[in-house]
């Protein structure tokens, strides 16, 4: 393992040998490490994330919209809600 792995595993650049497993998840650190495997609670915000948002206050904002707009006609013609 480089010395990097071990000094953010460990505190020291010799503690570590590969068999740690550091997010106790049952893979050992050298294998997520030869694999490319990054912990899911690490993990940035990725765009599926932001475009969801994106799409929920778009459509509360139609609704928003579309309320006002009735409310505004049923103003116009002088009826009550």
């Amino acid at each position: 393992m480089g010395d990097w792995v071990e000094f953010v595993i460990c505190g020291t650049r010799t503690c570590a040998d590969g068999t740690e497993d550091y997010d106790a998840n049952g893979v050992s650190d050298a294998a997520e490490l030869a694999a490319c495997v990054k912990s899911v609670n690490d993990l940035a915000v990725t765009g599926g994330a932001v475009a969801l948002w994106v799409a929920v206050a778009a459509a509360l904002a139609l609704a928003v919209g579309v309320a006002l707009r009735t409310r505004r006609r049923r103003a116009g013609t002088g009826t009550s809600a």
